[in-house]
């Protein structure tokens, strides 16, 4: 536990069980507090390249789903200052087991 200044206290859970018990616990007692979540159960994050910018999402989708991914939601990339669409994808997927096979 780390305090911070501006009544402010930084906890590190050593567990996820740990974690859910005191978000639990500040979700009943109504205290306020930020969390990130969990890396288990964080999205995936996946980056296809030299993909055609338009590509179809539900083909890369389905293309996924059969090899046993179940895919959140797909974007393309689009360039910071033209705004023009790049031939890349990020893609977000379940947590699970087999996403290092991608």
């Amino acid at each position: 536990m780390h305090k911070k200044s501006g009544n402010v206290i930084k906890i590190n859970c050593v567990t996820p069980e740990t974690y859910r018990k005191l978000v639990k616990y500040f979700k009943e007692n109504n205290i306020f507090y930020h969390t990130y979540q969990l890396r288990e159960e964080r999205a995936y994050r996946i980056v296809n390249k030299y993909l055609h910018h338009q590509t179809d999402t539900e083909d890369i989708r389905q293309e996924l789903f059969e090899l046993g991914h179940n895919v959140q939601n797909i974007m393309y990339a689009q360039c910071r200052t033209t705004k023009e669409p790049l031939n890349l994808f990020f893609v977000n997927s379940e947590p699970a087991e087999n996403n290092k096979e991608i």
